[in-house]
């Protein structure tokens, strides 16, 4: 019997085959196996996307004060974000470990990641309280887990034979967050991504939405996490929607960073309303909006954009309150006093590259910054000393010309180097050789245009032109009163 194959693209790039005989698709319960698959096939993706992560080890201190630095975040990504910043910063994993294995304690019930994260304190600091394992608190918690895992697992079989939506919906729910709080992430989604099909009212399937978003972006599955944003704001308008827009504006925002879309990251950023407050801190905080945001339009806004989008931005106030070294940042960048902006990103550096969503982008987004840098310092100028640029950006002659030397090469700056004379010139336009090719170029588009008209002529004196009737002529009459766009004519062979 012949089979249809489909094929599930992850974000990755990786293609998942699942075959099924045409006998299979009509069979319910083949069509959940199918959904099973797919799932799989996804949590798979996000392994892979996990291993090909690179590991930055920053080696001194960040300017903020980890203590106070956590309580801008709340739920399971404090654990998170303290075990990456263990992970990347020698100077500060004890402490780190620490209010991580305190939090893991108290608010999970996470067992892997206890042992793990006390494992890791062992070998840096074994005379800490911390790093002895707790193992009565192991058991005690395995034991709790399993009991609550079966527990919902046989509620959720009785909801499902008993046929009622809403039953089964909350049975879900409760086992996806039950998941969710021993750390398997994997198995939150499925429960998560099974509520779509018990759904009854617009907001069921927006609070699913949410649950599903919040674990994806835990993942780093951030493809599934944007299929999920469309689904919420493609619902019908509402009150429960309006208030969680704003999380879905910072959600998609994310989405463009991790994918490298640094100006529809910066613009998504910049939309996010400033009602949002400390409802999203169990992903980014507030200040975490105003970093990317603000990094990212230095490395793709022009300098108008850069002032009525940020600089200027009421809307957009409130989180640069947050942050005003960045502020301070982008108004030296606007007013081309490039040196002081450059030294407040370096002395900062180490604060973004121990951040969980920011880190692999730093490196990037500060290139970017100083070729667009570079580029606007020397728009104006037809000659330019390299003294000069090397005073302004704070650096040695030679580095700005092997600097200058790349971003020539790259076409990123249109000018030549004169390593004689320490000057960087830009390329002289002919103008009358531009103008001569203009007008060849307007010159071969008038023949071509008269040709098809000769031709359209010709066709009609020789009566091959191809006639409306009057039904048709009708209906495009009372298409264009409607403001109705006209539909193609198809070639019916006449020719």
């Amino acid at each position: 019997m012949p089979t249809s194959c489909a094929y599930v693209v992850g974000s990755n790039s990786s293609i998942h085959q699942v075959t099924r005989s045409k006998t299979c698709m009509k069979s319910p319960r083949n069509t959940k196996s199918l959904k099973r698959s797919l799932e799989t096939a996804a949590m798979d993706d996000v392994e892979m996307i996990d291993e090909k992560r690179s590991t930055i080890v920053v080696k001194e201190l960040p300017q903020f004060d980890l203590e106070s630095w956590i309580q801008n975040y709340s739920g399971n990504t404090q654990i998170v974000r303290l075990l990456f910043i263990a992970e990347r910063c020698p100077e500060l994993a004890v402490d780190a470990l620490k209010a991580a294995i305190t939090l893991i304690k108290e608010k999970s019930l996470d067992v892997r990641r206890y042992s793990d994260a006390v494992e890791h304190l062992q070998r840096i600091s074994p005379d800490a309280v911390e790093a002895k394992l707790d193992d009565q608190w192991i058991e005690q918690t395995s034991r709790k887990a399993r009991s609550q895992t079966e527990k919902l697992e046989s509620e959720l079989k009785s909801y499902r034979n008993n046929l009622i939506k809403e039953s089964i919906r909350m049975g879900h729910d409760d086992l996806g967050k039950h998941y969710y709080n021993i750390g398997d992430l994997s198995s939150a989604l499925k429960s998560y991504s099974r509520i779509r099909d018990y759904c009854t009212t617009p907001t069921h399937i927006l609070s699913m939405c949410l649950e599903v978003i919040r674990v994806s972006i835990e993942l780093h599955n951030f493809s599934h996490a944007q299929a999920y944003v469309i689904k919420a704001q493609g619902l019908a308008d509402s009150p429960e929607k309006a208030e969680v827009s704003p999380i879905l504006q910072a959600s998609n925002a994310l989405v463009s960073l991790d994918g490298g879309r640094y100006q529809d990251a910066a613009t998504a950023f910049l939309n996010v309303s400033p009602y949002l407050g400390m409802q999203y801190n169990y992903i980014i905080a507030p200040q975490d909006i105003a970093t990317y945001a603000t990094l990212c339009a230095l490395a793709t806004f022009s300098r108008q954009q850069l002032r009525s989008s940020l600089l200027d931005s009421p809307s957009f106030k409130p989180f640069l309150e947050y942050t005003p070294h960045l502020l301070t940042a982008a108004e030296a960048f606007y007013g081309s006093k490039y040196s002081t902006c450059f030294d407040i990103l370096e002395k900062y550096k180490n604060d973004f590259l121990l951040d969980i969503y920011l880190s692999e982008h730093v490196e990037k987004l500060y290139k970017a910054i100083r070729q667009r840098a570079l580029t606007q310092f020397f728009l104006p100028f037809q000659k330019v000393s390299l003294e000069k640029m090397a005073s302004v950006f704070a650096t040695s002659v030679e580095t700005m010309e092997d600097e200058l030397v790349g971003l020539i090469q790259q076409g990123v700056i249109d000018g030549r180097l004169d390593t004689q004379d320490k000057l960087l010139a830009a390329k002289q336009k002919n103008q009358r050789t531009e103008l001569f090719v203009k007008t060849r170029s307007m010159a071969t588009n008038y023949e071509t245009t008269a040709k098809l008209l000769l031709t359209h002529v010709k066709l009609v004196r020789a009566g091959l032109d191809v006639k409306q009737g009057k039904s048709q002529i009708q209906t495009q009459q009372e298409q264009v009163d409607s403001g109705e766009p006209e539909p193609m004519i198809e070639d019916d062979g006449a020719f």
